[in-house]
């Protein structure tokens, strides 16, 4: 949540309101902004073809249709989250994109970590936010395992 001069930024003025009339092409596109706008599923419902994301390592590209039915797919699997932090060990990817998606739609709040850190650094950064949830690709789930173990945490580790 983002506030300016005193206001949420939700509540700012972009457009005058000449340009939001039902004559105007952007009219369709059009929704209030508040603190939970979520912005896939936003597109999802107004341009569902539309890419979403490019998956550079794959090349799979992702319509925000395919990117909404994922994230509220795995929001879903992660329960009400609320409050909790939910890191994750990865590098980047649609898989990671989705996920952060996911994390903020079950109300958690989405750590990514930094896989090129050492298990030491990784370590202080477990203690500082006391994740609920680590989720490591599986080419980082040592890289995991020992940050925890080195933060004295006995937070769960999961595969990504």
């Amino acid at each position: 949540m983002i506030a300016a001069c005193g206001h949420w930024i939700c509540d700012i003025t972009i457009l005058p309101a000449t340009e939001t009339g039902a004559g105007n092409r952007h009219a369709n596109m059009s929704a209030p902004l508040s603190p939970s706008f979520d912005p896939i599923a936003f597109h999802a419902r107004f341009r569902p073809d539309a890419i979403a994301c490019v998956d550079l390592a794959s090349g799979e590209r992702l319509t925000y249709r395919d990117f909404d039915r994922r994230a509220s797919q795995a929001a879903v699997r992660l329960g009400n989250s609320t409050g909790q932090r939910i890191a994750v060990v990865a590098r980047n990817s649609a898989d990671v994109a989705i996920l952060s998606a996911a994390v903020e739609r079950a109300g958690a709040i989405f750590v990514p970590l930094n896989w090129r850190l050492a298990a030491p650094e990784l370590a202080d950064i477990l203690r500082d936010c006391e994740p609920a949830l680590v989720l490591a690709q599986p080419e980082f789930d040592s890289l995991a395992r020992e940050a925890a173990a080195l933060a004295g945490s006995s937070t769960r580790i999961a595969p990504l």
